[in-house]
């Protein structure tokens, strides 16, 4: 951690350059800090696993992730028996007389998170119910099936100490095509000790299995966070979770940074896989050089990068304040990104924003034939006056990426959390949402689309909340629905924590309600799965206007042998199943065509 006492120095020659005096947009231009060379073998896996991957074919991808687990060495951490003492859900919660409302739960919230998968359009909320002084707080697993209009309670996780941290919980829903799941992640306290835990619940509230990052009274992770690359994969799907090690030996606290896999997350026995660790401080990507205080901060969020069908860039940003010559005390913004799934050194970089402290970093990417990302956090502009400010660049993957920055809404309210969601496959899609404190124990929420780079009109922020929001606990968290043209989509607690909300809509009451069409900016015909499959497998497309769609099989003499579509389709995702019970095992080919587009892939029948 040599290079930070220089770059501190170097940020303090260039922060005239950005105004204080009133709050701007302008552009960063990041650095790199350092970019080690690429390990030829662990390349040529990795390319490897992802064409296995790409193919469905898990043969191959089991094979070379043994060859990647040979030369990395990977601590495995199995699902944690025992401990979790899961109950299925025992209520359901409809909407409320306000057609744009769900309630939730009307107890007391300490964290929320919402998360939508893709391919069925399930949208999962997690939340974090407080018990009271003497009574052990609840994790629910809520999922909706109807858009975010009803909501039902899949599972529920307590223990006698249980003790969630407030605003800890983090969610990933994804699909394996046939059902989906949500992946929790939540630290917490119990029985004295902090804990961080990886939670799993299908869609029918079974296949429930958690595991718990082992901590003790000297080593604790914290700031755990989730992502995954379903946005490209679907039945071979990694998820990805970064962490924050928080250790103590000989009186000394250190901060760093850790990330972990999951490799079979559709598996009946969960376990994650660790990632690259520095030799010497054991750190993923960054971590203080020394000892730091307790009021040290070290956070930091994790996003899935696919530029291209055959790319793939796992990314990471820190926010790390606490100890003036490291970091830039809380003034800049340090990512990682790494093409090796974590398996190798990444590439770190620092991109200096607006010379102001930050907190809460919030990361999100679209996850594929996409290269853009963009960040949220709470920027401190003047006294107390914090503000959502967020830092966007076109393009991640190349070696020193520029980076656009502005503020959501440049008011003189004190901003209180932040949250920033992507349209997976929607390129550029993103939504923004914030609190805003108006007295000591209340607020507002609000969001704003994000769209291209550029903010929408400032008629498009909508204030989501009928009543008073909270100020501290269960601050907001963004998603997106399977609505056409009112896909936003946000959960949040009211004042003081008192209840969990989730509003839908960007303008107004829930209206247009297509649960397997999103809207699609582009030409894409994926791959099917399963692959190989029998006797059925899907099919998924997108067309980006109204116009005549044919989609066909054939076989390998290019004779037609079945035709699934043959019509004028609206824009948006689509998905169409082939039955090949009456045909062969063998190869077979699927065209999709328009007047303006023309694509073909391969799949292979296994009887």
């Amino acid at each position: 951690m040599k290079h930070f006492t220089l770059l501190f120095l170097l940020f303090v020659s260039i922060q005239s350059v950005f105004s204080q005096t009133d709050k701007k947009a302008g552009t960063s231009y990041s650095q790199i800090i350092e970019a080690p060379a690429p390990d030829p073998v662990i390349t040529e896996i990795v390319k490897n696993i992802d064409i296995a991957r790409d193919n469905n074919d898990v043969v191959s991808k089991l094979y070379w992730e043994g060859k990647l687990n040979e030369i990395t060495k990977p601590q495995i951490i199995k699902e944690t028996t025992g401990v979790f003492n899961f109950k299925r859900g025992e209520e359901n919660q409809g909407a409320s007389q306000i057609i744009n409302l769900s309630t939730i739960t009307g107890n007391k919230i300490v964290a929320n998170a919402i998360s939508r998968e893709r391919v069925h359009g399930d949208i999962y909320a997690a939340v974090g119910v407080y018990g009271t002084n003497t009574l052990p707080d609840t994790l629910k697993i809520f999922r909706s099936s109807d858009n975010g209009i009803t909501f039902n309670l899949l599972l529920k996780y307590t223990n006698p100490s249980l003790a969630i941290h407030n605003n800890s919980i983090d969610i990933e829903a994804v699909s394996n095509g046939d059902s989906s799941y949500a992946f929790v992640t939540m630290t917490y306290t119990s029985t004295g000790t902090s804990n961080s835990a990886i939670l799993r619940v299908r869609q029918d509230g079974h296949m429930e299995s958690g595991i718990i990052l082992l901590s003790n009274a000297t080593k604790k992770y914290t700031n755990i966070r989730i992502t995954s690359d379903n946005a490209r994969f679907t039945t071979t799907t990694y998820i990805y979770i970064s962490a924050t090690l928080d250790s103590t030996g000989g009186g000394t606290r250190r901060l760093k940074s850790k990330l972990l896999r999951v490799l079979n997350p559709f598996s009946s026995g969960l376990s994650v896989t660790s990632s690259y660790q520095q030799p010497v401080t054991g750190q993923y990507g960054y971590g203080f050089s020394g000892a730091v205080p307790d009021s040290a901060k070290f956070e930091t969020d994790i996003a899935y990068v696919s530029s291209t069908e055959s790319a793939s860039t796992l990314c990471t940003v820190t926010i790390a304040s606490g100890v003036p010559n490291e970091f830039n005390n809380g003034r800049s913004l340090y990512f990682t990104k790494d093409a090796n799934l974590g398996a190798f050194a990444p590439i770190l970089f620092f991109a200096t924003t607006p010379v102001s402290l930050k907190e809460s970093p919030r990361f999100a990417a679209t996850g594929y034939m996409d290269n853009s990302a963009v960040v949220i956090s709470r920027s401190l502009f003047d006294g107390n006056d914090w503000d959502p400010l967020y830092a966007y660049t076109q393009d991640i993957t190349i070696g020193a990426p520029v980076f656009d920055y502005g503020y959501v809404q440049p008011s003189a309210s004190i901003t209180m959390g932040v949250s920033v969601a992507a349209n997976y496959r929607a390129k550029g899609s993103y939504l923004f949402a914030f609190s805003e404190k108006f007295d000591q124990i209340s607020g507002n929420i609000y969001i704003r689309p994000f769209k291209g780079g550029q903010l929408g009109a400032q008629s498009t922020m909508v204030m989501v909340n009928n009543i008073a929001a909270t100020t501290t606990l269960g601050l907001p968290d963004v998603g997106f629905r399977n609505v056409n043209d009112d896909s936003c989509l946000v959960i949040w607690s009211g004042s003081q924590g008192m209840g969990s909300y989730v509003s839908g809509g960007c303008s107004g009451p829930v209206i247009g309600i297509h649960p397997s069409n999103t809207l699609a900016e582009r030409y894409h015909l994926s791959q099917n799965y399963p692959n190989p499959f029998n006797p059925t497998t899907n099919i998924n497309y997108e067309i980006p206007a109204r116009e005549f769609v044919t989609l066909k099989i054939y076989d390998v003499l290019g004779m037609e042998v079945m035709e699934l579509v043959n019509e004028i389709q609206q824009a948006g995702n689509h998905s169409a199943t082939f039955d090949a019970k009456s045909l062969p095992s063998g190869t077979y080919f699927y065209k999709l065509s328009t007047d303006k587009f023309s694509d073909v892939k391969k799949m292979v029948v296994v009887k």
